[in-house]
């Protein structure tokens, strides 16, 4: 029997990697993610042909990304984030065949980023190149990266006009959080959403994360999902946007500690709070949560804590209807925030 995945990750282990990690000719995945180790990455990874995924973040390394790494044909996932690697690129890491993920943000490197580490194969679909120190231009045509899904190179010392990359559809609706706390537009309107609408982009948004989490080729962790990164199209059709904190997966496992792939550093917008009342309004004393709010007064008493602005458009309707369709959207309330409380219970 040869070892072809081995998980170490989320330990204590510290000191170099081994040289003789080389020898272990038929690993396909190594995983040491959060842990301690130093020193530099063996140029002896070279060595390992049938390498697929290498996962070494959230640890001290340091020195170059060795250009051996340019042997691993097979290499579909470089998850290298938070570490410490300086200096140049090595051009030797583009033009993989089956590289479906190059993840090295938060880092120190340097220079300009090679053109090959941009030849994009058709396989490859996630490169996150931000936080590190690349200058110069970016020499990329926007015709050979249009297959990518995920592409940032954000927070680095890019300059000049020659920046060609992947941009974002134009969202005539703008983010949400336009909609949840309206203001004054060009022609003087309020905007806001009646609860159909609200409904629609919830249901929207939970159909992004099912297909983030469960129906991608790697389990995507958004990590700093809120109002301002959900965007609406003219038919106000949900698109969940900025991936910058986002991270994922390298095979889910029943153990959860196997799954985790966060630094411990904390993520997403610090102190933000999903719609509704702020975390510092005077109400939140004595230990009231966002949950213990909304979860007291159900189902009974729904109302008050449901937005009395969903409840405008009755005004206009017959009064016969009023009744009924209040009552149908009470029941619709309690069902909506039945789920919330349920699924933001403290663990």
């Amino acid at each position: 029997m040869r070892l072809t995945n081995l998980h170490l990750e989320n330990n204590l282990i510290f000191g170099s990697i081994p040289v003789g990690i080389e020898n272990l000719a038929s690993l396909n995945l190594l995983s040491l993610q959060g842990n301690l180790l130093t020193g530099s990455l063996p140029i002896g990874i070279g060595k390992l042909v049938k390498f697929e995924a290498l996962a070494l973040f959230t640890n001290k390394l340091s020195g170059q990304i060795p250009s051996s790494i340019g042997n691993l044909m097979r290499l579909s996932r470089l998850v290298l984030f938070e570490i410490d690697f300086e200096g140049g690129l090595p051009p030797s890491i583009g033009g993989r065949r089956y590289l479906e993920s190059l993840d090295l943000p938060v880092n120190d490197h340097s220079g300009t980023i090679p053109r090959e580490v941009l030849t994009i194969s058709s396989t490859t679909r996630y490169i996150n190149l931000s936080y590190n120190c690349f200058t110069r231009s970016l020499l990329m045509e926007t015709d050979s990266v249009n297959q990518l899904s995920f592409l940032d190179v954000s927070n680095n010392r890019l300059s000049g006009n020659d920046v060609k990359a992947p941009i974002c559809e134009y969202m005539p609706n703008g983010s949400l959080d336009k909609w949840l706390y309206p203001v004054l537009d060009g022609q003087n309107q309020l905007r806001s959403l009646n609860l159909t609408q609200m409904l629609n982009i919830a249901i929207g948004v939970a159909f992004a994360l099912d297909y983030l989490h469960h129906h991608y080729q790697m389990l995507v962790v958004h990590c700093d999902l809120k109002p301002k990164n959900i965007l609406l199209d003219n038919d106000m059709i949900v698109h969940v946007g900025d991936f910058g904190q986002a991270k994922f997966l390298l095979q889910p496992t029943s153990d959860a500690s196997h799954d985790q792939t966060n630094s411990i550093a904390i993520k997403g917008s610090i102190g933000y709070v999903a719609p509704g009342k702020s975390h510092t309004d005077d109400m939140f004393k004595d230990n009231l949560t966002l949950h213990k709010f909304a979860k007291k007064p159900l189902p009974a008493q729904v109302m008050q804590i449901a937005d009395q602005q969903h409840f405008i458009e009755l005004e206009a309707m017959d009064q016969c209807k009023v009744q009924d369709m209040r009552a149908r959207m009470q029941d619709c309330l309690i069902s909506v925030f039945e789920i919330g409380v349920l699924y933001s219970i403290e663990s």
